[in-house]
């Protein structure tokens, strides 16, 4: 019970002194990192529970005295070990568990370091604690960090040790830093110019560096025997991948070859036949053009005769008016010549000196023979009439059958020239297998895979390369099956089609179907 109640008063008081010593802190001293301010011992050798402050503010060196066995070099094996070093370092014990004081599980020891000032470790406060608990079977590193309401917060481990005391230059095998009774004795016992030249060297790390170059030299040495190895062993594998890639494009080439077998055996199914209907559908058609061509230029001819036929009776027509003009006039003429006559006649009635009968029988002559030309005058602008009608009839259907003939003409001609551009799409995949789907398919296909960055995805097609028959009697169903989707490509998504579609248009090429999955 006195135990645990001095033990808590041992860390109280550590608590208490450190706040005081930060809080009264004197400027006499510079703050330097690294400095150990506090030390608390649990038991550790011959100490129950020790608690030991630094007034590193106001000095910068401390003695600590004592009677023999009063715990002095407990004390100092205490800060070696509470800072990471091994049982043997310290002369007391072989190993760790050693220190343990006796009849007690375990050993507590725990180490304040500043952290202010020059050479201070960021993201730590102004407190550093390296806290080792040491029990009979393990030993345990824990680095906690002083908060500004007296809290302890735990930031690392036994790697984070090392690196605060590679910061803070605390080398513990430095004899100059670390030097035992047992050692110290040892040294001036045999104080010799070759022992001090030791000391030298193991504290200016001289010794280390030999070593360290004796080490580098030895690497060195196996370094370059591996990298001479590394390189006969780097050659011989250049060959033996340039042997596998020449085999891998091997069995490349032997896969393309047999996807271009496998192309023509699909060729040769149904592009012969193909090719013989349509040449037979040509010479049809070029027959059928022929006869057409023969017509086209009768008709033609026709046409212009009856065109010429037309301007004639145009003329004709014109004459004709001109005349019913003239016999209008003519008539008018009479008819003033008759009103002339009837006054006249009105007059040798109304005058006894002229013969009435006489001159009436002459007038009737005369209108007779008047009324008989205006007749004539009418049968003959009437026929004109119907004469010209007739021809404006047989104008109109020369004229309609001449556009029936052209319109046929004009299909004949487009018919042919799709025979034509299908035969030479067939002559053409005698040399390129897949103009077959489209003469611009082999050009569209390169430009894919030039400009395949535009793509997330390449497309695929045309679908009907992807085919293969393992019959040939299953050629014309799929053929027939398949109809216009043998030329189609597969895009992944709308902005894949988007980007074909912009290729085929900046280029000029026609735009192939195209299924969206």
């Amino acid at each position: 019970m006195s135990s645990a109640v001095s033990k808590k008063r041992g860390f109280d008081d550590s608590f208490q002194s450190d706040d005081s010593r930060l809080a009264k802190r004197s400027l006499l001293m510079p703050e330097v990192a690294g400095k150990i301010t506090c030390i608390e011992l649990v038991n550790f050798m011959c100490h129950s529970s020790l608690t030991l402050n630094f007034d590193v503010s106001k000095y910068n060196c401390s003695y600590i005295i004592g009677p023999n066995g009063s715990g002095k070099s407990a004390l100092f094996a205490a800060l070696n070990i509470g800072l990471g070093g091994a049982g043997r370092s310290n002369e007391r014990g072989k190993r760790i568990n050693d220190y343990i004081k006796e009849n007690e599980n375990y050993s507590l020891i725990r180490i304040h370091l500043s952290n202010e000032g020059p050479n201070s470790i960021p993201d730590y406060g102004d407190i550093i604690i390296v806290e080792r608990r040491i029990t009979h079977k393990i030993s345990t590193v824990t680095i906690k960090t002083r908060l500004n309401e007296g809290k302890e917060e735990i930031v690392g481990k036994r790697r984070e040790l090392d690196l605060i005391l590679q910061q803070f230059n605390i080398d513990l095998e430095n004899p100059l830093s670390w030097l035992s009774q047992d050692r110290a004795r040892q040294f001036l016992q045999s104080m010799k110019p070759q022992r001090l030249y030791e000391l030298y060297k193991k504290s200016s790390e001289m010794d280390g560096a030999e070593d360290l170059f004796r080490n580098i030299d030895t690497l060195f040495d196996e370094l370059t025997r591996v990298v001479k190895s590394m390189d006969k062993e780097k050659t011989a594998k250049e060959a033996k991948y340039q042997q596998m890639k020449a085999r891998f494009d091997a069995v490349n080439q032997l896969s393309n070859k047999k996807e271009a077998i496998q192309r023509l055996y699909w060729y040769q199914l149904w592009a012969p036949k193909g090719i013989g209907d349509i040449n037979k559908q040509q010479k049809n058609f070029e027959e059928q053009l022929g006869v057409a061509s023969s017509k086209f230029r009768e008709h033609n001819e026709k046409l212009n005769e009856l065109k010429r036929k037309a301007r004639e009776l145009n003329f004709d027509h014109h004459d004709l008016v001109d005349k019913v003009k003239r016999k209008q006039w003519n008539i008018d003429l009479y008819e003033r010549q008759l009103q002339k006559a009837n006054r006249e006649l009105r007059d040798l009635v109304g005058s006894s000196a002229h013969d009435p009968e006489t001159e009436k029988n002459q007038l009737k002559e005369k209108l007779t023979q008047i009324a008989a030309q205006m007749e004539a005058v009418e049968l003959e602008q009437k026929s004109y009439t119907n004469e010209l009608s007739s021809i404006k009839v047989e104008y109109e259907n020369l004229k309609k059958e001449f556009k029936e003939n052209t319109d046929q003409y004009s299909l004949l001609e487009r018919r042919r020239t799709r025979i034509i551009e299908e035969k030479t799409l067939f002559e053409q995949s005698k040399a390129d297998k897949l103009a077959i789907f489209g003469k611009d398919v082999p050009r569209l296909l390169e430009l894919i895979d030039t400009n395949i960055n535009s793509f997330k995805k390449r497309p695929i097609g045309p679908i009907g390369n992807y085919i293969k028959l393992k019959d040939k009697k299953w050629a014309n169903p799929i053929e027939f099956c398949l109809k216009n989707m043998i030329g189609t490509f597969l895009c992944d998504s709308s902005e894949d089609r988007k980007a074909l579609d912009e290729i085929c248009k900046t280029l000029q090429i026609r735009k192939p179907n195209v299924i969206t999955t």
